[in-house]
């Protein structure tokens, strides 16, 4: 789970989109939950970037699911309805979706 503490856009967005990346290349990751709790503001260039990276980790078998869509995060992201990134409520619907589709909590089922 990350969590981005300012507003997402063009300034910073490839910041994030590196540091999700980096993360999610750890050993045994099948997903990123991405905490929009903080995040004030996004623009079109960081909904672009969370679009490309959803499709970047979705294509390395991981999932990108946003936790607490707030405000304009929610708004720009639903007017991309073929995004791969995925949307919860709260942390925890987040964290029980990634684990939800990760076959080695299957096996623990």
């Amino acid at each position: 789970m990350l969590r981005v503490e300012s507003g997402l856009f063009f300034a910073n967005a490839d910041a994030v989109r590196d540091a999700i990346k980096h993360h999610a290349g750890q050993p045994g990751i099948r997903g990123v939950v991405l905490d929009a709790e903080a995040i004030p503001f996004v623009d079109i260039t960081a909904v672009r970037m969370l679009d490309e990276l959803a499709d970047d980790l979705h294509r390395n078998g991981q999932r990108l699911v946003l936790a607490h869509d707030l405000g304009q995060v929610g708004d720009l992201l639903a007017q991309h309805p073929d995004s791969e990134v995925e949307v919860r409520p709260t942390i925890a619907e987040a964290i029980a979706s990634v684990r939800a589709t990760d076959p080695a909590t299957e096996e623990l089922s």
